[in-house]
């Protein structure tokens, strides 16, 4: 039996005007369990908004029994999450949003000698994503990361969750949690990472 992709669809406004928002994404989010969920942020899964209406199509790859909400990320606007969910085989969805204005928290990186940093990674994990974390490769598909070059400052969208950030190169390493009513990032400061060192001996050699 062939399972038809899930659709969603609604409006989306301004919280305070009632105005359409005129661009934003649609993230598809998968529900393991009430409390267990996993963002993908892959460049096809996603949909885009516009002119305050959205319709996402979200495959479940042949799995039946997980259930699926959508994130709205628009620019200038608290991230925010669907309290709807459904399944593989159920009718399609309709889900409205007012998006809170709110302008992005903005951090600037130092190293521990208090010198501008101008060369980071940024990755961010939240309690509805799933992200794996490596120093050398950080995920792109299950939560956020991105390279900053030729600058100190990075930013991210105000979030209607916390969010723990961190923030490293190859000189050192930060790590900070946000909760959703913070309203800016402190200056951070990237800690030296340690060294260790020794000898390694075999049979007296």
């Amino acid at each position: 039996v062939l399972i038809l992709p899930m659709m969603i669809s609604g409006n989306v406004v301004d919280s305070t005007s009632s105005s359409p928002i005129g661009e934003f994404n649609v993230i598809p989010v998968k529900a393991f369990s009430p409390d267990w969920y996993s963002t993908d942020f892959q460049k096809n899964s996603g949909a885009l908004g516009e002119n305050g209406k959205y319709e996402i199509q979200i495959n479940s790859q042949g799995e039946s029994r997980d259930r699926f909400r959508v994130r709205i990320e628009a620019a200038g606007y608290r991230t925010a999450f669907g309290k709807k969910s459904l399944a593989a085989g159920e009718p399609p969805l309709t889900e409205d949003f007012e998006l809170e204005p709110a302008a992005p928290l903005v951090g600037t990186v130092v190293t521990s000698d208090g010198q501008l940093a101008n060369r980071f990674h940024v990755a961010i994990g939240t309690p509805t994503t799933s992200p794996s974390f490596r120093f050398e490769r950080p995920d792109t598909f299950f939560g956020h990361a991105f390279e900053i070059t030729g600058k100190s400052t990075f930013e991210i969208a105000a979030s209607f969750e916390t969010q723990r950030v961190r923030v490293f190169n190859d000189v050192g390493f930060a790590e900070l949690v946000i909760p959703p009513d913070q309203l800016e990032i402190v200056q951070v400061v990237l800690e030296t990472y340690a060294t260790h060192s020794g000898r390694l001996v075999q049979d007296g050699q």
